[in-house]
């Protein structure tokens, strides 16, 4: 009976021993786990994930690392330990977590490929530009093998692409897609009510997917897609009108103070009870009420535990979105993101 235990657990150790994938350390910014012989989940900065696949000799990068000084270790790592040339690097969309380090690989003469969004974007914010862009798809040979580029509709950004690796059968999904039970993350630049639909589209065009890696958090299956297909599908055709036409100035910077009961302010920062901001952004208007809300007039920063979030456009004609939120951080940023709108937990209102 003492053996038969044994043995048992023994079969158990070793099975979820094979399911785990063992992470290794490229450098301080960089890990990686690797899923097979020609695919490796490359973590920059602890928390951003890209891939990197190599064929033979040759290999492509999906969604650079979040630093230059990253990007040039990736690089080295794949020359020194995968003995293969870095022939071409996906940016999946304009934020720095997919294409930080996008003009080092192009000083190297790496080729670097995004979509025509992507690269409109970024000349339009004077960030380094994709060289080669495609429309809505593209296919891109490493070695005797090949990935697919494809645009299936704004996500996480309008721009947003997504990566197949039909030999693997495995899917990049970036920030368009999220780790299972993850916090929302940044929805500064989200198309909300698009966001389900196009993962909806991907889903379809894709029914072999076998493994789905998001921008953050741990891969899985499709059962990703499904959730973020869940998570975003309450905004889908949703419809709505101004929370407010007009507003007093109560403060300094981007963000106005409308309503409150009661404040106290310490070095800059206002603790507002029972109170209502309105953040202008460049095109859109974000309303922010919450029992108990922090502004850093400093920092132009907007913290709050709980309370609800309302988006529409500048004009005051276009809804965008409105829900219940848990741990909020607006913020602006010096990337020429302009700011972002992070959010732990949500829960839609029509």
């Amino acid at each position: 009976m003492k053996q038969t235990l044994v043995l048992i657990c023994f079969l158990i150790l070793t099975l979820v021993g094979f399911g785990q994938k063992k992470t290794e350390k490229i450098s301080e910014n960089l890990s990686y786990t690797k899923l097979n012989k020609h695919t490796y989940i490359v973590v920059s900065h602890g928390y951003c994930n890209g891939l990197v696949y190599v064929d033979g000799k040759e290999a492509a990068i999906i969604s650079t690392p979040t630093s230059d000084t990253a990007t040039k270790e990736l690089v080295q790592w794949i020359n020194t330990k995968l003995k293969a040339q870095v022939v071409a690097c996906i940016a999946d969309h304009w934020h720095d977590d997919a294409m930080a380090g996008i003009d080092v690989l192009q000083a190297e003469g790496i080729k670097t490929f995004a979509s025509k969004r992507t690269q409109d974007i970024a000349k339009q914010k004077s960030l380094p530009v994709p060289q080669i862009a495609f429309d809505d798809e593209i296919t891109i040979a490493v070695g005797s093998k090949t990935i697919v580029a494809r645009y299936f509709g704004p996500v996480h950004t309008a721009d947003g692409s997504m990566v197949w690796l039909p030999n693997e059968k495995i899917l990049f999904g970036g920030c368009g897609v999220k780790s299972l039970d993850g916090w929302v993350g940044n929805i500064g630049d989200a198309d909300l009510m698009e966001w389900s639909t196009s993962i909806e589209k991907l889903k379809a065009a894709y029914p072999d997917i076998k493994i789905v890696v998001p921008g953050h958090g741990q891969h899985g299956d499709t059962g990703l897609l499904t959730y973020t297909i869940n998570l975003f599908k309450p905004f889908k055709g949703s419809m709505g009108g101004s929370q407010r036409v007009g507003f007093t100035d109560f403060s300094n910077g981007w963000c106005k103070i409308l309503r409150m009961e009661k404040d106290t302010v310490i070095d800059g920062k206002y603790f507002l009870k029972n109170a209502e901001v309105i953040i202008s952004k460049d095109t859109d208007n974000i309303f922010v009420s919450s029992p108990l809300l922090e502004y850093d007039s400093l920092k132009q920063t907007v913290k709050a535990a709980e309370g609800s979030c309302y988006i529409e456009d500048k004009n005051a004609r276009v809804f965008k979105g409105s829900f219940n939120f848990k741990e909020l951080l607006i913020e602006p940023w010096q990337d020429k993101r302009g700011m972002t709108i992070m959010v732990e937990r949500f829960t839609y209102l029509r």
